[in-house]
């Protein structure tokens, strides 16, 4: 599922949630040190990257709004 798809559907059940602070929610990634066993291997700096791409997408757009 497309990042947006996945945001636009978690906007729908935590109202309230724009881009701002679904941005810092996810700045949290930062503080990950380890990911746990997956099915399908990932790097943590591979996710750490593609969560820092979307915040940076979702901050560009706060400021086009301000």
């Amino acid at each position: 599922m497309p990042f947006d798809d996945l945001f636009a559907n978690t906007q729908k059940k935590h109202v309230g949630l724009d881009e701002y602070w679904m941005a810092r929610a996810l700045e949290n990634i930062a503080l990950v040190e380890k990911l746990p066993h997956m099915l399908k291997p990932l790097d943590l700096s591979t996710l750490q990257h593609f969560f820092n791409e979307q915040i940076f997408c979702l901050m560009k757009k706060v400021e086009g709004n301000s």
